[in-house]
């Protein structure tokens, strides 16, 4: 046990040089007739939240199904790339070619499209011909061997917390792996093991976190350090105030201050700021999907990163979380969409801008019934507000080939549809949405009430205002 640990410090000390290695060229080259004309984005993973990974690189495929893209990498590379129903990864080392087959050709259907549930299945890239001392093949195989390991040890470590079967675990998987000969396949086990540890020990923390954690270079690259990390920060803020009752903490953070929070975890945890800034920028977007915290003070927070001495990289991946909590926000301008009419004619939603007409913009499935009760009860309101309010109906691409349906049924309003990119613009991941967006292209109310459930009484309340501010105005 000690063995494993003085040799995987001796390894992690030496990843600074791994990091400041020059940049090689990696080739990868293959052919899927399949996916002529497609591309393929590549990324790696170098940050806490998962929201920036970075891009390394673009697979083109030409209209044969050729495809060769040189990376430019100074360490070995954990890459992965979300298409089609397939999220697929695999391990690249700098200046080392590799032929790769692509997944099956499996496009995603309309209904997964719109099923909020749907993921994606996570496979290897196929890489042909690889040698036996690949880093995939290594890992392909520590993974089968760790499963039989772990399951040998499991019962004996499970029934009392067994330091001593742990110990024996680690010391088997050492001996047979010999783990410091490689740098990313020796932090890809070292973090393995530790995801085992940290099950078991969950009432030694701090001792685990500053063990495996605390260290001036965080490897979000080697997916077993991201998992470890994840286990022990997701949600940092909810789970240090409200599970452990961490009193001193919640001072901290409710302070509104950051430098407050950096005191508390430099006194008290005697944290690097590596970590430090890694679990804050994790707290903060974690915390940004409830309501635990103000997003007042998650905003200020991230305002104050921005004018503090933290490093550009921080800085970038604050301004991103900042730009997704206030996306879509209420007094935030609306994204401008492209959008297409019934009879083909191709529209903007500025064109239906400063007409002195409040818009509801209404994204619409007229396959799904609700949407259709929606729409409905659009139409039968729409000449009590048609003077002073414009109603766009926004639909997907894919139901263009219900034109005739949608004809006649004689909805009222303005019916455009919408690519699947121009809908991202909008987060629209299911229907029906809507949005109240002002003449001058600010959103009202993000999202607005539902026809069925509210829509008219907020847009006579918004007519009741301003009648009230004309008389105020004609009164003086």
């Amino acid at each position: 046990m000690r063995l494993f640990s003085v040799l995987i410090s001796v390894l992690l000390s030496i990843v600074g040089f791994s990091a400041n290695a020059q940049m090689q060229t990696t080739n990868i080259s293959g052919k899927a007739p399949e996916y002529a004309n497609q591309e393929i984005i590549l990324y790696s993973p170098v940050e806490p939240t998962g929201i920036m990974p970075k891009e390394v690189g673009t697979i083109k495929i030409d209209a044969t199904g050729n495809f060769s893209v040189n990376i430019l990498l100074n360490e070995t590379s954990y890459i992965s790339s979300e298409f089609d129903r397939w999220k697929a990864y695999a391990y690249f080392v700098p200046g080392k070619s590799y032929t790769m087959q692509l997944p099956p050709y499996s496009p995603v259907s309309i209904a997964e499209k719109r099923n909020i549930y749907f993921q994606r299945e996570t496979i290897p890239f196929g890489l042909i011909g690889l040698p036996k001392d690949d880093i995939n093949r290594k890992i392909q195989e520590f993974e089968q061997s760790y499963a039989l390991t772990e399951d040998k040890y499991f019962d004996e470590m499970l029934a009392d917390n067994s330091r001593i079967a742990l110990d024996s675990l680690q010391t088997e998987i050492q001996n047979r792996f010999n783990a410091p000969k490689d740098s990313y396949f020796g932090k890809y086990v070292y973090y393995k093991v530790a995801s085992t540890e940290n099950s078991l020990l969950r009432n030694r923390r701090d001792t685990f976190i500053n063990k495996y954690i605390n260290t001036p270079s965080l490897p979000f690259n080697v997916p077993t350090f991201n998992r470890l990390f994840n286990q022990l920060f997701t949600d940092f803020f909810n789970a240090e105030i409200f599970v452990r009752n961490n009193k001193d903490f919640q001072k901290a953070l409710t302070s509104s201050k950051l430098t407050s929070i950096e005191n508390y975890l430099t006194k008290e945890k005697s944290w690097s700021k590596s970590l430090q800034r890694a679990a804050i920028l994790k707290g903060i977007y974690d915390s940004s999907f409830h309501d635990k915290f103000s997003e007042e003070l998650l905003l200020s927070l991230l305002e104050q990163i921005q004018k503090s001495d933290w490093s550009t990289k921080d800085k970038a991946l604050a301004k991103e979380i900042h730009k997704k909590i206030t996306y879509l926000k209420a007094g935030t301008k609306a994204p401008i969409i492209n959008l297409t009419s019934i009879d083909g004619a191709k529209h903007s939603l500025s064109d239906f801008l400063n007409k002195d007409k409040t818009i509801y913009l209404h994204f619409s499935n007229p396959s799904n019934p609700i949407s259709r009760h929606h729409l409905d009860k659009i139409t039968k309101v729409y000449d009590n507000y048609k003077e002073r309010f414009e109603f766009l109906i926004v639909m997907s691409d894919v139901d263009k080939d219900k034109e005739e349906l949608i004809k006649k049924q004689n909805w009222k309003g303005e019916i455009l549809f919408a690519s699947d990119e121009e809908l991202k613009k909008y987060n629209i991941i299911s229907f029906p949405y809507s949005f109240l967006i002002s003449s001058k292209g600010e959103r009202l109310l993000s999202p607005a009430e539902n026809p069925l459930e509210g829509m008219e009484e907020q847009l006579s309340n918004i007519l009741k205002q301003e009648r009230l501010e004309q008389f105020k105005n004609q009164s003086r």
